[in-house]
């Protein structure tokens, strides 16, 4: 369930900043101290916005069936780690300053703990229930034999 909570929350911080990065490219800039940016460029950070509105959408879908929809989960963890070594790489090479990076930073870092802490895992099966599934085996495995 915690899991599903951290997806839906990921999914709706993405398609937020992704609508606000293709319809306020120049506000999101200013907002994080960038600046006045190039118009051409808006036509890239419309694409990232694109992106990441996909990408939430996929987080959305994933959040109804964590198990079943895992690779999401892992694209959320790498996704996460990526972010967090990109911020730390463009703030110690000065292209940006932390303050511009943290909120970046951070997220990603949340998202990949979080993620993999509630990373969906396999049940753990007791001898009890591992004794029921053998014996749910033989009745079917008799039933065949006296109907064949």
């Amino acid at each position: 369930m915690w899991l599903q909570v951290v997806l839906l929350l990921d999914s709706a911080a993405l398609v937020a900043l992704g609508a606000l990065l293709i319809f306020a490219p120049a506000q999101v800039s200013a907002l994080y101290g960038f600046g006045e940016l190039p118009l051409a460029v808006h036509h890239l950070v419309g694409l990232w916005g694109c992106a990441l509105v996909t990408l939430g959408v996929g987080y959305f879908i994933a959040a109804t069936n964590p198990r079943r929809h895992v690779v999401m989960i892992q694209i959320g963890i790498g996704r996460g780690v990526l972010e967090l070594l990109l911020g730390i790489w463009h703030v110690a090479s000065g292209v940006v300053t932390l303050s511009q990076a943290a909120t970046g930073m951070i997220a990603g870092a949340a998202v990949a703990v979080a993620d993999t802490v509630l990373y969906p895992r396999p049940p753990v099966l007791t001898a009890e229930d591992e004794a029921e599934a053998v014996a749910g085996e033989d009745s079917g495995a008799t039933a065949e034999s006296e109907s064949g």
